[in-house]
């Protein structure tokens, strides 16, 4: 194809960002009024109550099939996340294109657990359960970090070329930090009485955690990232 015939179609990849963060949240939350509807989960607000965690409003169908359904393409663009961050802190940074950082590396390991707890959500089995205990543990820890070396890297710009929106990261990473101290804490001091609010604690948690993608989409828009493709 001659120069003159090639078209260059940008693709702007901040909806895709906010696109993970609000699916994800929705995909927890409408698998739990399925639940709730089909009388496997009691009625509550799950952000205080603590009546159903996030994988037993998942586990039975209708739920079971709107969750996986959800989650599992939702996957896929986090996948892509991963990859498009790395892109953009490149540009900002004013660096190369290069081999992937040790932050897209572990975002695509929490991408990967995500897929494993998803898969094996609802079969019966210690075995299951133990793989979907890694899967959740690492896609939540592994996710978290992964944002806090990207605010690593921000925050060494200078404070005229950070991008905006990096002080709201930076609130939610220290709640997520402030929350898994306080967590542990918790469960020390509580015991057996912890159980009564571990399920809302893991919503918070978790609503917080996805807003991360969210914000980082809305930075994307308002640092004009795009991408070329000829």
């Amino acid at each position: 194809m001659s120069d003159h015939q090639r078209t260059n179609t940008i693709f702007e990849p901040a909806p895709l960002a906010v696109l993970l963060g609000t699916g994800t949240f929705l995909a927890a939350l409408i698998s739990y009024f399925l639940s709730a509807a089909y009388g496997h989960v009691p009625w509550c607000v799950v952000f205080w109550e603590s009546c159903s965690s996030i994988s037993a409003a998942g586990r039975k169908p209708p739920a079971f099939f709107t969750f996986k359904a959800m989650l599992l393409p939702l996957a896929g663009v986090m996948f892509l996340y991963w990859l498009l961050l790395e892109s953009w802190l490149r540009r900002v940074e004013n660096r190369a294109p290069g081999l992937l950082s040790t932050l897209s590396v572990l975002g695509l390991i929490a991408t990967v657990a995500l897929i494993l707890y998803t898969t094996m959500l609802g079969a019966i089995g210690e075995l299951y359960q133990l793989q979907r205990r890694i899967g959740i543990i690492l896609f939540f820890g592994l996710t978290a970090f992964a944002h806090l070396l990207m605010l690593k890297r921000l925050w060494r710009l200078d404070s005229s070329r950070r991008p905006p929106w990096t002080r709201v990261q930076m609130t939610l990473s220290v709640l997520l930090l402030a929350g898994g101290v306080g967590n542990s804490v918790l469960k020390m001091a509580m015991g057996d009485d912890f159980d009564r609010l571990e399920d809302s604690i893991e919503w918070v948690f978790a609503v917080v955690m996805v807003s991360q993608f969210t914000i980082t989409g809305l930075a994307w828009r308002d640092t004009g990232f795009r991408l070329s493709v000829t």
